[in-house]
């Protein structure tokens, strides 16, 4: 279903670069479906050839695919402090760090969530991993 929606959604308008990122990253990290993630971002490159965000996104995809975690992280990172980043990426940012066992840097990634996000969600999440992990 979000395979379609994203492809209807840059189909209106080709030049939608926040479209191509949500919608891959969505479909990627959340759906597990990263041919159609890929597929998705290489449309958006191919009408936004100047958008490097999509070619970051593209990296972490086939670092996750190709299951080499440290260079995904380096993407992510990347990514990450992009303000227009969707906000599931830090979310999956923090927890690579966490499946890598780095919980100071899984926090450093909740406290910017908490003391940063605009949306009140986003900020219950990153208080309730830092107080689950005991790092207020």
């Amino acid at each position: 279903e979000l395979t379609r929606l994203a492809g209807r959604a840059t189909d209106a308008d080709p030049r939608l670069v926040p479209a191509y990122a949500f919608g891959g990253g969505a479909l990627m990290w959340l759906c597990r479906a990263p041919e159609a993630a890929i597929r998705l971002l290489e449309k958006g490159i191919a009408y936004n050839p100047g958008a490097g965000r999509l070619r970051l996104y593209l990296a972490a995809f086939v670092y996750r695919q190709a299951n080499r975690m440290k260079e995904e992280i380096a993407v992510l990172e990347r990514i990450a402090v992009d303000p227009e980043a969707p906000p599931m990426t830090r979310r999956i940012l923090a927890n690579a760090y966490v499946r890598q066992g780095d919980l100071r840097r899984a926090a450093a990634v909740w406290r910017f969530v908490r003391d940063s996000s605009a949306d009140p969600g986003e900020r219950a999440w990153a208080e309730e991993k830092l107080a689950r992990a005991g790092r207020r």
